[in-house]
This record gives C-alpha cells, sequence and structure tokens, in this order.
C-alpha cells in the first residue's frame, strides 16, 4: 500500500468527507475506502469508452461480405 498526498478544494474535500461519512460511518480508512472505489468506477468507464471506441472503429473498416439477394422473407424459409 502506497501514500499517496493530494490538495483538494475545500468543497470538494467537504464532499469527499460527508459521501466517507454517509457510506461508511466515518470509520478509520473511509476516504482511501470511498477514493479507491472512485478510480475503479472511473478505470471501469474508461475501459467501457476504449472497447466502444474500437468496436466502431471495427465497423468503420469493415469488409463487405457480400449478402444473400432475398426478394421475400418466404425465400429464406422455403415457404
Amino acid at each position: 500500500m502506497g501514500n499517496i498526498t493530494v490538495a483538494l478544494e475545500n468543497d470538494d474535500e467537504a464532499r469527499l468527507r460527508r459521501l466517507a461519512k454517509r457510506k461508511y460511518n466515518a470509520r478509520k480508512g473511509s476516504i482511501s475506502k470511498v477514493l479507491s472505489e472512485g478510480i475503479r468506477l472511473l478505470e471501469r468507464e474508461e475501459m467501457r469508452k476504449l472497447a466502444a471506441h474500437r468496436l466502431l472503429e471495427m465497423m468503420r473498416v469493415a469488409r463487405n461480405l457480400g449478402g444473400i439477394a432475398v426478394k421475400s422473407r418466404g425465400e429464406l424459409y422455403e415457404r
């Protein structure tokens, strides 16, 4: 476990302390837990954005694989 010193604006610090108090009843390490959860959520969101970007890029450069020339739905099911 590492130690990091962070400088926050007064209102951000107050929000962080209120959140830690509500979520963990101001127990020892509650601020660290809230910050860790926030980091995990931020990382998850960034990974989702990256995955969506990759999928959109794959769709953009997708090759035309041909297709089936069908006049009616019945042709597909031999009706």
